[in-house]
């Protein structure tokens, strides 16, 4: 397959963005680890709930073409990230909560998980996307860190990703 300059200026479609925000909200809200809390909530886009334990998604910037083929096929980096809203009071809740952060990142590059009971977790497939969308990787673009303190004892920690597709078209 032969290929042209990447074109970094076109943009993607409404439908191909929404597909892949949804589809990584969806594959994190199955992450097994997930505090029950943040299950019960479910990850959301772009919000936080006032005073409650917590996580959200959220685009760092559109996502853009990395290749483009002759044929009009191309891949794609969405990059993201993730919002851990915690009520944390002492210093090892701090550490669990960007160790959760690190773990989901761990566990979307494919690596095994072990929990805190022994149990092994690897994702072995990533999800199907529609409309001739695969998804070839995720991976992790930063570590976890506090990004902010808010009072009381209402800690924000985040950590970024990107994940990388392929387009198939219809030429």
């Amino acid at each position: 397959m032969s290929m042209i300059k990447p074109i970094n200026t076109v943009p993607i479609t409404v439908s191909e963005l929404e597909d892949i925000q949804k589809t990584m909200i969806n594959l994190i809200n199955g992450f097994p680890e997930l505090p029950e809390q943040i299950k019960q909530n479910e990850i959301m886009f772009e919000q936080l709930k006032p005073r409650s334990i917590c996580m959200c998604m959220s685009t760092i910037s559109s996502p853009i073409r990395l290749e483009t083929y002759i044929c009009g096929s191309y891949t794609a980096k969405y990059p993201f990230k993730l919002f851990l809203q915690t009520m944390s009071t002492s210093d090892e809740q701090r550490i669990d909560s960007q160790a959760i952060l690190s773990k989901i990142g761990e566990w979307l590059e494919g690596r095994t998980i072990v929990s805190k009971e022994g149990n092994l977790y690897s994702m072995e497939d990533f999800p199907k996307m529609s409309d001739k969308r695969n998804i070839t990787s995720i991976y992790r673009t930063s570590g976890a860190k506090l990004v902010e303190r808010l009072a009381p004892n209402i800690e924000i920690n985040e950590a970024r990703y990107a994940v990388e597709y392929y387009v198939q078209s219809d030429f």
